[in-house]
């Protein structure tokens, strides 16, 4: 008997079969594109382990859980065509940047997108892990709640990891040898070290409250106007995650006593690197990296933003001024290039300095954020 198959197939379909008002005697249902998204997945390679895991959870609008799905594994470093169901039905999916042990239970790791539906017949794309991945708020999830004053108290709520697509979003995560580790709580494979989320407030230049779970939940602070300083700094190492593998951001900002919960006017930069499937740039000197300065959701626009980029290839030993330029309102090109004297394949560590109108800076250094191919690189 001769079995043969594809191990890491190009497709996958993800099916919720509905019927409207009755049961059929036949269930019988045909992909097309009367009920279906065709979804383009890449899946950005972090490090050493060639497969990730993933879910999409689906259900149903008259439905509160979702109970269809078990963890699978995922090619890494692979773009994966996907025919998803259309409709009303409602898709949450997650992925995972290696193997997880308990392959029957949801999968309470990795990096996730916020539950919605697909229209009969769209094209999306999905882009998981591409760096430079580091703590920010994301932008456009229905439901997340804003990081705001009320009273003395600030509800911080900044995810320790995200990516280049614009509502990704994950937490520090602990080994299954050890506890969990800030809203995620989540545990990894055996033996992976526990990721390090710490976050620190300052008001007037004096430590007032932190947390060795990241910037998630209250920070009670004295009551009145001051200046106030947040950083948060993540730390992720392993075989299979070599990117993004520190970060470090500092956002300042004025805030008063707060009679109702008041939008905090935390800085944020969105990212837009022209990394491949391996997290890097081609074999060219100079590249472009496309930047974006926003508020958190809620928030006008910042006005009279400027912007410094600066990045290194000797993991911050020393930092090269990049050349910006605006593209129009809060967006920026930076010229990112190569140093005469590195020849291979090297890291590239951004950081990147961001200042509104207003007084309002962040400061943000991402440690390896993509990798920058040599021009002698075969690969």
């Amino acid at each position: 008997m001769d079995f043969s198959g594809t191990v890491k197939s190009p497709y996958l379909y993800d099916v919720m079969q509905v019927s409207q008002q009755r049961v059929p005697e036949k269930l019988v249902y045909t992909v097309s594109e009367r009920n279906s998204a065709v979804v383009k997945a890449a899946y950005t390679r972090t490090g050493a382990s060639a497969w990730g895991s993933e879910q999409r959870f689906g259900w149903r609008p008259y439905q509160e859980f979702a109970w269809n799905q078990y963890t699978r594994d995922v090619p890494m470093g692979q773009q994966r065509t996907e025919y998803v169901t259309a409709g009303d039905t409602l898709w949450s999916h997650t992925v995972h940047h290696d193997t997880v042990m308990d392959r029957d239970l949801e999968l309470g790791v990795g990096m996730r997108d916020a539950a919605h539906t697909y229209r009969p017949g769209q094209h999306a794309s999905e882009k998981w892990f591409a760096g430079p991945v580091r703590p920010s708020i994301p932008h456009g999830v229905t439901g997340w709640p804003g990081s705001v004053r009320n009273g003395d108290t600030l509800s911080l709520y900044i995810p320790e990891f995200t990516d280049s697509q614009s509502g990704h979003w994950s937490f520090a995560e602990a080994s299954s040898l050890g506890g969990g580790i800030g809203s995620g709580a989540a545990v990894s494979a055996v033996g992976d070290p526990s990721d390090v989320a710490h976050a620190e407030v300052y008001r007037d230049g004096r430590l007032v409250a932190q947390s060795g779970t990241g910037a998630w939940g209250g920070f009670e602070v004295p009551a009145g106007k001051a200046g106030y300083r947040l950083d948060l700094t993540t730390a992720r190492t392993s075989a299979d995650w070599q990117f993004g593998t520190g970060t470090r951001t500092s956002w300042t900002f004025t805030s008063d006593t707060a009679a109702t919960a008041t939008l905090l006017p935390l800085l944020q930069v969105d990212y837009s690197a022209p990394v491949d499937l391996r997290n890097a740039v081609g074999p060219r000197r100079s590249h472009t990296l496309g930047l974006n300065v926003r508020m958190p959701d809620g928030l006008a626009a910042p006005r009279g933003v400027t912007l410094k980029v600066e990045a290194s290839y000797d993991d911050g030993r020393t930092w090269h001024t990049a050349r910006t330029a605006r593209d129009g309102g809060t967006r920026f090109t930076a010229a990112v290039e190569r140093p005469s004297g590195v020849r291979g394949d090297a890291y590239v560590s951004l950081r990147v300095t961001a200042v509104d109108a207003a007084g309002n800076t962040v400061r943000q250094t991402v440690d390896r954020a993509y990798l920058h191919r040599g021009p002698t690189s075969g690969r």
